[in-house]
């Protein structure tokens, strides 16, 4: 962000002194240090109250959203104090014409516009991932301008301001050859023109790329927020979030992204529950049938938990056993002695040793449950 104030306010000082040079015959009647130390002098204070606004505008944790519009009008209204300042000044400095003091307001708000733009497109994307390093999702407001209508309110002003200025450019050029402009040669005056305009824009043209190439740069982190998101949940990572910090469509789907995955995390915990008391249940009718298959049921449920963490960490078991699938196994670990429920009590609870017939009913405990179980699941 720093940077990109300082390369701004570098390129806005030489625009300008350039830009009235070309515009104001006024302007290029003055010395070079008559024309840069004012302009220097209101942009230095510009450039130190845009350096402190960041910092003092950063969101804290109860801000309802990201202060983006604020950020835009401070800067914005930064330029135009500036321009305003530069105009009284030269008005009590010299006798300054009302025509050259619209030049001057017209010149420092459009590199305002296009510099407010630009630096808040910039606070809003570092913002953003200020919001989602720090774990922090805020709720966009139910009001808000929508993309289109920034895209066609940026196309207007954007083609207002460089009409304008290449309407005064013209202006000025068209009195300069009825004037001194009797001296030149009309090819010479044709060259001066047209660097004129090209001049305007190049200058209109370059800060309208900055600022589409910023605006790029947002919908990618945004895009790539979601798409993270979205694979993490389709992985079945539900904890993870994505940032909310913009006003407009893309915070309202990043909000709604995460309201779905919390109710999705919400919904799945339940179920997961409900899995619980029903392995829970039916393990308890187990244990309620013989008093040995508590204890036997606990240590079949640690001995599958170690040998499936064991086995996860060698070749050919890792790809299957994820932390997911681990805890499933041993939370159904306690089901495999659930078919002794379909064992005759004179069998199950014989005090003695079983006869070959009675064992040979006993080993068909596995084969009731797998059938149970089959049943639940058809």
């Amino acid at each position: 962000m720093n940077r990109s104030v300082d390369y701004h306010f570098l390129t806005a000082v030489a625009v300008f002194c350039i830009y009235g040079i070309h515009v104001c015959p006024f302007l290029e009647s003055l010395s070079v240090l008559e024309l840069t130390l004012p302009v220097v002098f209101v942009m230095l204070v510009v450039y130190l109250v845009v350096k402190r606004l960041a910092p003092g505008m950063s969101f804290s944790q109860g801000d309802e959203c990201v202060r983006s519009a604020q950020y835009w009008q401070w800067v914005f209204c930064a330029f135009v104090a500036a321009s305003i300042a530069l105009v009284i000044y030269n008005s009590l400095s010299y006798d300054y014409p009302i025509d050259s003091a619209l030049k001057v307001l017209l010149g420092l708000s459009t590199l305002g516009f296009f510099i407010a733009t630009d630096l808040t497109l910039i606070f809003e994307r570092e913002q953003a991932q200020r919001l989602g390093a720090m774990g922090v999702h805020l709720t966009p407001p139910t009001q808000f301008m929508p993309m289109t209508r920034k895209f066609t309110l940026f196309a207007g002003i954007n083609a207002l301001c460089m009409a304008g200025v290449i309407f005064l450019v013209v202006q000025k050029d068209l009195l300069w050859l009825l004037g001194d402009g009797q001296s030149v040669t009309l090819e010479q005056a044709r060259w001066v023109i047209l660097f004129e305009v090209a001049f305007v824009a190049v200058v209109v043209l370059g800060y309208t790329i900055k600022v589409i190439r910023s605006y790029s740069s947002n919908l990618a982190f945004f895009f790539n927020n979601e798409n993270h998101a979205l694979k993490k949940v389709a992985q079945g990572d539900l904890t993870v979030r994505t940032p909310v910090a913009s006003q407009d469509e893309f915070g309202v789907m990043a909000h709604h992204t995460n309201l779905m995955i919390q109710d999705l995390q919400q919904a799945t915990e339940e179920v997961k529950q409900t899995r619980d008391v029903a392995i829970l249940g039916l393990s308890s009718l187990a244990e309620a049938r013989d008093n040995e298959t508590g204890a036997h049921i606990l240590r079949t449920q640690y001995y599958v938990k170690a040998l499936a963490e064991y086995l996860s960490s060698q070749p050919g078991f890792a790809e299957y056993l994820d932390q997911q699938t681990i805890e499933l196994m041993h939370k159904s670990a306690p089901l495999h002695d659930v078919g002794k429920v379909g064992i005759p009590d004179a069998i199950l609870l014989k005090p003695g040793k079983l006869t070959d017939d009675e064992f040979a009913i006993m080993k068909q405990h596995p084969e009731i449950g797998a059938q149970a179980i089959a049943n639940a699941e058809s």
